[in-house]
């Protein structure tokens, strides 16, 4: 797995950690529970562009 991967991994792992702290009001936990969700999007986002990158280079490759 690669490093930035086993980060983000034990990051969500600290915030997830945050969440289950009863000590949050709703708002800080709604706002944490947003970072993730705006985190996870990027991410989506970020592999969807590499994969249409290597795509168009084998596909660039093939010809």
């Amino acid at each position: 797995m690669a490093p930035e991967v086993k980060n983000n991994e034990s990051q969500d792992s600290k915030i997830k950690g945050m969440l289950a702290d009863k000590k949050l009001t709703p708002s800080e936990r709604s706002k944490i529970v947003e970072m993730l969700d705006a985190k996870k999007e990027e991410r989506k986002q970020q592999i969807k562009s590499e994969t249409l990158s290597d795509l168009k280079n084998f596909l660039s490759k093939a010809q």
